[in-house]
């Protein structure tokens, strides 16, 4: 518990040691932050997250959030607190989780008579290994070719496989952005931070930089590709993957 709320990777401030968990694994309590704060009055309120150390902002790579929240609808902070939730407080189906069935319920009711994507029903059972194939893409960033705060799903990249065996599996790594390693973009690591200093001076600390990587050791050989792809922007194949996914 971290400022009175729950549902963190640590039980303080992100520093160092736990800092590369909140760029890689989602979490419920950033994600809960953000839906207490579609309920205040203000028409772009301000979102308290009480996990960023004082004098830091978060960044778009601290996953769950989001930088700007836009105008909302009425009926957005309708639904949401038709569950409990204000700005002040998130009922938890497990105490301790920030998870809360009955929201979920209310998506997964919306997402099941949706007329904007192509629902499909999945057997489980009747899946390929096309999955476990996949996660044989690398996605490289072109480094010289992205600014230095780009974010991964907008980069230039390059998928690249260890197997050759289907190029079809190329599409996987576009449409979930796959970001193995944390590189800097022009000698500067901003594009992977999860926190930014107020000051412009500032930059990511030696000691962040130098474990970026340190839950992403790949395999011997991992890294040798037996397939290049061409190298597209992140964000524009992802863009195209979720049309021909919509019904609009």
């Amino acid at each position: 518990m971290v400022g009175g709320r729950t549902g963190y990777h640590s039980a303080g401030v992100i520093d160092v040691a736990n800092h590369n968990q909140y760029e890689e694994l989602p979490t419920l309590g950033v994600v809960g932050d953000i839906i207490m704060s579609l309920t205040r009055v203000e028409p772009q309120p301000a979102v308290n997250i009480p996990i960023i150390p004082q004098n830091m902002n978060a960044t778009n790579n601290l996953l769950g959030y989001n930088e700007i929240l836009q105008q909302r609808r009425d009926e957005l902070k309708t639904v949401i607190s038709s569950v409990g939730i204000t700005h002040r407080n998130f009922p938890e189906t497990i105490p301790g989780t920030r998870l809360c069935y009955d929201l979920f319920d209310l998506i997964d009711n919306a997402l099941a008579v949706t007329d904007v994507f192509k629902v499909e029903k999945v057997n489980l059972c009747s899946l390929g290994l096309d999955g476990s194939e996949a996660q044989l893409v690398i996605t490289s960033h072109i480094g010289a070719n992205n600014p230095r705060d780009t974010r991964s799903t907008q980069a230039t990249v390059q998928p690249k496989m260890v197997s050759a065996e289907s190029t079809s599996l190329v599409g996987a790594t576009y449409f979930t952005g796959f970001q193995l390693t944390k590189e800097a973009y022009q000698a500067d690591n901003t594009n992977w931070c999860c926190i930014e200093g107020r000051d412009e001076a500032w930059r990511v600390p030696d000691d962040w930089v130098e474990n970026r990587n340190e839950r992403r050791r790949m395999p011997a050989n991992y890294t040798t590709a037996q397939y290049a792809a061409m190298y597209d922007q992140q964000s524009y194949r992802t863009y195209m993957i979720l049309k021909r996914m919509s019904n609009t």
